[in-house]
């Protein structure tokens, strides 16, 4: 238990407050610019985004789920969606009858495609492109140790998303 007091101190409630706000109004923004250019939540660009960077761009539900940071119910609607628009296509899992597998189909890769140059514009846009260099590796830096505690003590591995979004370092820190 935390003997420091029942309230956060200045420099920790403008921190704390910094990154709430930011985070909101980032993911708003990025879901609004996606939703307007291809018709796809945020939430949903992640999905399809996660599913182009697995081996043979197959995945196993359960899996994206965790990858996206999601709930099996969520992800099942979610995937339920984009089904019926064509972008995705489940099949049973050949080693596992139990577990369903999903990959992209080609409408699904060419929306992928629409997508992340939209969410490449609006990153550099809202973000990216005010910070320096230096300022990009110190962010990382500092959300490092909260993705590790987060991730219950594990570093959570960011990959190479989609070949618009540029080469991505694995790993947390590196």
């Amino acid at each position: 238990m935390d003997t420091r007091g029942e309230e956060m101190t200045r420099a920790e409630s403008r921190a704390w407050e910094s990154l709430l706000v930011a985070s909101q109004l980032l993911w708003a923004a990025m879901d609004a610019r996606l939703t307007k250019d291809v018709d796809l939540a945020l939430f949903e660009y992640r999905i399809l985004a996660a599913i182009h960077c697995e081996p043979m761009g197959i995945v196993r539900i359960k899996h994206l789920a965790e990858l996206t940071t999601s709930t099996l119910p969520r992800m099942s609607k979610a995937l339920s969606r984009l089904e019926a628009r064509g972008l995705i296509r489940r099949s049973r899992c050949a080693g596992d009858a139990r577990a369903t597998n999903v990959q992209l189909t080609d409408q699904g890769r060419a929306t992928l495609d629409q997508a992340a140059a939209a969410h490449l514009d609006e990153a550099r846009h809202l973000l990216l492109d005010q910070l320096t260099e230096n300022q990009l590796d110190q962010l990382a830096d500092l959300l490092a140790p909260a993705s590790v505690r987060l991730n219950g003590g594990e570093p959570w591995h960011v990959e190479h998303v989609h070949p618009a979004i540029g080469n991505v370092v694995t790993g947390a820190g590196e």
